[in-house]
């Protein structure tokens, strides 16, 4: 991501998420006046550094553990990669960080949030 984006989404900060949902391949985070659909790959680490889970789990498993970021919220963004800095790491308030993935130019995710006016369509918007 451009460091004007990272600035954007940084003075959107922090963004509860309210919402969750899982329907492989998408990955739905949101809450009050924005949302993150993802259809590329992800991980979710623990505080510790540790894959939870990824894209690849098992659907089960994904909604199971996706659970535990209820209720917090989004406290930082960067970018996940200073090799290609086009996808966003995300941390979280629980000290949980999920890590988004472009495996191909035409792999998405989509961040809106709506009383900014942002829209981020990654990462063929932002290359």
């Amino acid at each position: 991501m451009t460091a004007t984006c990272l600035e954007r989404l940084r003075d959107c900060l922090p963004l509860r998420i309210d919402e969750l949902s899982y329907d492989e391949p998408s990955l739905l985070l949101g809450g009050e006046g924005w949302s993150l659909s993802i259809l590329s790959s992800w991980r979710l680490l623990d505080e510790h550094g540790r894959l939870m889970l990824g894209g690849q789990s098992k659907e089960g498993d994904v909604r199971e553990h996706l659970r535990i970021l209820a209720d917090t919220q989004v406290v930082d963004v960067e970018a996940q990669s200073a090799f290609l800095p086009v996808d966003p790491r995300l941390r979280l308030s629980n000290g949980f960080v999920l890590e988004i993935f472009s495996d191909y130019p035409s792999d998405t995710w989509v961040w809106k949030v709506r009383n900014r006016h942002l829209v981020y369509v990654g990462p063929l918007s932002l290359m």
